[in-house]
C-alpha cells in the first residue's frame, strides 16, 4: 500500500492532514484520522465516510481527490451533486459504467 499527503492543486504541494492511500484495488482519501472516501475500482463502488461531509475544508479536498482519483465523471464533485448521488445510490461515468455509491452507517 502507498500512501502519501494529498497535494493542493494551486501549489502542487502536500497539505498536512489530508492523506492518500491506494493498492492495486483500493483508493483512499483521509483527513485527519476520519476516512472520508474509499473507491474501490474492481467492484466500481464509491463508499463516502460518515464524516464526509465533516466541514468546508474536509469538502474542499475530498473535491480535490475525486477530480484526481475518481471515474470520469459527466458533473462536478460538488457537496449537493454528492448528496444526490449518494440517495440515487450510483451513478453512470462518462464512458457508460454503473457505479454504486454508498454511505458508511
Amino acid at each position: 500500500m502507498t500512501i502519501a499527503n494529498l497535494k493542493s492543486p494551486r501549489s502542487d504541494r502536500p497539505v498536512a492532514n489530508q492523506f492518500v492511500a491506494y493498492d492495486d484495488r483500493y483508493t483512499y482519501f483521509q483527513s485527519y484520522n476520519s476516512l472520508i472516501c474509499t473507491i474501490d475500482g474492481n467492484a466500481q463502488t464509491i463508499t463516502f465516510g460518515r464524516d464526509w461531509n465533516y466541514s468546508r475544508t474536509t469538502n474542499k479536498y475530498l473535491r480535490v481527490f475525486m477530480d484526481e482519483y475518481a471515474p470520469v465523471i459527466a458533473f462536478e464533485w460538488s457537496t449537493r451533486c454528492i448528496n444526490d448521488i449518494i440517495r440515487a445510490g450510483s451513478f453512470t461515468d462518462r464512458i457508460g459504467r454503473i457505479w454504486k455509491v454508498e454511505t458508511e452507517v
